[in-house]
């Protein structure tokens, strides 16, 4: 983080903060339920997103079994593919087997519903986290006030 910031030349009045994604438990698109990810399960992955190596590497690392099936990021799902998603499904033996995918691919694959109704098909909801949390808020809030026209900040 030090090389990285150092590269950004920074001015004084600047600050860098670094942010990450914390993966929640997995919820079923089906029934809204949690499931306990910490059981190890065959997992035909759907993803749609830039690069999903550090959602793999987590999954692997905690001893799931996974295939990947990736489309382009941005992707909008067509029947096809969920005909394809649902073969990889079927193909697998496993008795603990899931369909996972990320919270931002489950909106667009939703419309599909009514085709995952006999399958547990579960999307993995991300939390966003900043280093520093507390002060990078402040530094908004402040921010956000100098530069409002009364300078008062609505009530949440």
């Amino acid at each position: 983080r030090k090389e990285l910031q150092s590269k950004l030349n920074l001015h004084k009045n600047q600050e860098v903060f670094f942010s990450n994604i914390n993966y929640k438990k997995w919820k079923c698109i089906n029934t809204g339920k949690i499931i306990n990810n910490d059981e190890k399960y065959s997992i035909t992955l759907v993803t749609a997103i830039y690069d999903s190596k550090i959602l793999i590497k987590i999954l692997k690392k905690q001893g799931h079994n996974i295939m990947h099936i990736k489309f382009q990021d941005h992707y909008l799902y067509k029947l096809k593919d969920i005909k394809k998603i649902l073969k990889q499904y079927n193909r697998d033996n496993s008795i603990k087997k899931i369909i996972l995918t990320t919270e931002k691919d489950a909106v667009k694959i939703i419309k599909f519903k009514e085709y995952f109704k006999n399958t547990n098909i579960y999307m993995i909801p991300i939390e966003i986290a900043f280093d520093r949390q507390e002060i990078f808020n402040k530094k908004i809030l402040k921010y956000v006030k100098d530069h409002t026209r009364n300078n008062e900040i609505p009530a949440e």
